[in-house]
């Protein structure tokens, strides 16, 4: 669960295939979202699972700090230049944690952490459990 396979094979909106973090949200309603948001049939009545991952804020470092945003971060599907900074700072190993802005809601941060990072081992991974959806959330 906690090993980057997603990204490094798909990609996503702070990251191109081939990198390996794993997308995490400030809150289970965030990740939801995050999740509905990419629904498509396919995925329609596919299992879901969360778990909690707890880091120290020292390991941390803002997407401010890194690089500014170009002006079109917010489009889907994610602009090249979008992607080119998470994969310069995973490649950076600057740090374990990268703070993002999410694009759905004006605010809200996700996290994606660097599973190759030698700091990775400080963050706290919780047991998964089952994510169960309303149903409306389906349809």
């Amino acid at each position: 669960m906690f090993d980057g396979e997603g990204s490094f094979k798909y990609g996503g909106r702070w990251s191109s295939p081939g990198t390996r973090v794993v997308y995490t949200a400030e809150s289970l309603a965030l990740a939801t979202l995050e999740i509905v948001v990419h629904f498509d049939e396919a995925h329609l009545r596919a299992d879901y699972s969360f778990a909690t991952a707890t880091f120290s804020e020292k390991l941390v470092l803002n997407i401010e700090d890194f690089a500014g945003l170009p002006k079109n971060w917010r489009e889907s599907p994610p602009p090249i230049a979008i992607q080119e900074i998470g994969d310069a700072w995973a490649e950076s190993m600057q740090s374990v944690v990268l703070r993002v802005p999410t694009s759905l809601i004006p605010e809200g941060e996700n996290f994606l952490l660097n599973v190759g990072h030698k700091e990775f081992r400080n963050v706290v991974l919780g047991d998964p459990q089952l994510l169960s959806l309303d149903k409306r959330l389906l349809d």
